[in-house]
């Protein structure tokens, strides 16, 4: 230590000096100086209590965003991952042949099974995992989106199947999110679906179902044309594989026992085959090609013979004559119509029931036109199960219409107000900030149009603006899609996404 000068021994900082020796530092104010030879001896000190309070900052934040997530994760693995409130769905008229009532479902399925009890569907959509179903009555059933959370990350993951092996949930999913190659098989405990254990499973099955004793499985290729082998697969308890055999198509995307026989839902060619699996080999008892696109599910409930589809987002009964000639029970009746024939009908009386508030009217009159080859000028869409959360969006009411040669939308779309509120970001990587919608037209001959608009708070409604034209004769689709960006309460950056089931009008 020089003379008059009081320096730290450990790191050198001059942290006070005086003259004469009369009065050390430490008893004199904390920032006072004497003439300009003293005027910076305190930003040193300034400099350190900064980079100490940054130091804290990153070493705090890292603990809560990293850190805390995965302790809690191993304490409990579905932290932040409740299931969401539950749904009623109400029974609909099956539009496809040879299949009679229908539910709307509120996610995108694939992979369905049941414990005799409910049905567990699979879920493309967010909150990914699992749609529960279970029945309110004859002609309703409750939903409820169950996320499914991989317990060493805790990231929420989509099952490609699921089955039910008379204890416990089996799943299918890939391998990347258990930091695998391949696919894997998914034990899931019955309550809450959370995952209890994981196994590895062939490459590139993409179905499963239980017989009572073993699993069978079955090759969904990537694309149809790929040269992989379409195998079906008899696997053991333990989930080994204990015979492989021809698969009867290349993309089984379900698959489901219903006591006797296996049936195996393919999702390339639309078609579903009958399996008996009784003798030494397999052999396909019957196959049908389908008018349903996208076969993504099959499962055997009370009897009957369900199936998923994620374009339209249902979930089918095959009517139940059908189901027993398929099976070889009794001879297929006459392909039938579904609404009989309308010949003779009113035209533009059934277009003016497509505008009907009534939704089941609006179908009736839809398929009507469809059967006799008419113009389907007009289409709706309603949420019936409105729930307006600040921090949320909505779609409440929407359609489409042809008319003079172009194509108009209606709409009301709801924005919360907390999705506005333009707050500073906690973290380190900061989201641009907004609130929008867009409307995306394809047109027959696979063309798109897109208009995006920017949204407010609250109610958006505009009316018959003009989307796109509409000349050419055949199909037009439209679907709304709803981004948000925001900043919660939390100082978090947010985003929101929304698809709607598209709607379609033809001419």
């Amino acid at each position: 230590m020089a003379d008059g000068v009081l320096e730290c021994p450990s790191c050198g900082i001059i942290v006070g000096k005086w003259r004469g020796g009369v009065v050390p530092a430490s008893r004199r104010p904390l920032g006072r100086t004497e003439g300009r030879r003293d005027a910076g001896t305190t930003r040193p000190i300034r400099v350190v209590a900064a980079a100490i309070a940054g130091a804290a900052l990153l070493i705090g934040g890292y603990w809560y965003f990293s850190i805390r997530p995965r302790a809690r994760a191993i304490e409990d693995p579905y932290y932040g991952s409740n299931p969401r409130s539950g749904k009623t769905l109400k029974q609909i008229a099956s539009r496809v042949q040879d299949f009679d009532v229908a539910f709307k479902l509120p996610g995108s399925p694939i992979g369905a099974a049941t414990d005799g009890r409910e049905l567990i569907v699979g879920n493309r959509n967010d909150p990914w995992g699992a749609i529960r179903l279970k029945a309110v009555d004859k002609d309703r059933i409750s939903s409820e989106l169950v996320p499914i959370v991989e317990p060493t990350y805790s990231q929420r993951l989509s099952l490609n199947a699921i089955t039910w092996n008379g204890k416990q949930y089996v799943g299918l999913t890939t391998g990347s999110w258990f930091q695998t190659e391949g696919e894997v098989f998914t034990v899931h405990d019955r309550s809450t679906l959370r995952i209890v254990e994981w196994k590895p499973a062939p490459k590139l099955v993409g179905c499963l179902a239980w017989d009572g004793t073993s699993y069978w499985a079955a090759t969904r290729r990537n694309t149809a044309d790929s040269p992989d082998p379409a195998l079906l697969y008899r696997i053991d308890a333990n989930f080994k594989v204990v015979s492989t055999s021809a698969a009867p198509g290349v993309g089984c995307q379900g698959l489901a026992w219903d006591g006797r026989r296996l049936w195996f839902a393919d999702v390339f060619s639309d078609s579903i085959h009958v399996i008996d699996v009784s003798g030494e080999s397999p052999r396909v008892l019957h196959s049908e090609n389908t008018d349903i696109s996208y076969l993504s599910g099959v499962v055997s409930f009370d009897g009957d013979i369900w199936v998923t589809d994620y374009d339209k987002n249902l979930l089918q009964r095959l009517e139940p004559a059908v189901r027993i000639a398929w099976a070889g029970g009794a001879s297929a009746p006459e392909r039938r119509s579904i609404v009989g024939s309308a010949a003779g009908k009113d035209v533009a009386a059934l277009q003016r029931q497509l505008r009907s508030t009534d939704w089941s009217e609006r179908m009736r009159a839809e398929m009507e036109l469809q059967s006799i080859g008419a113009s389907i000028d007009f289409d709706r869409g309603e949420n019936r199960f409105v729930d307006r959360k600040p921090d949320d969006t909505e779609v409440i009411d929407w359609s489409i219409e042809l008319r003079n040669g172009s194509l108009y939308g209606s709409w009301r779309v709801w924005f919360g107000p907390d999705v506005f509120k333009r707050g500073e970001q906690s973290g380190v990587i900061t989201l641009p900030q907004f609130a929008r919608y867009t409307m995306t037209v394809q047109s027959p001959g696979g063309s798109k149009v897109e208009k995006e608009f920017e949204a407010t708070a609250g109610d958006n409604v505009m009316n018959e603006v003009r989307l796109a034209d509409a000349s050419a004769s055949g199909e037009y689709r439209v679907d709304l899609f709803l981004h948000v960006q925001f900043v919660d309460a939390d100082g978090k950056g947010k985003i929101l996404n929304r698809n709607t089931t598209g709607l379609t009008v033809r001419q």
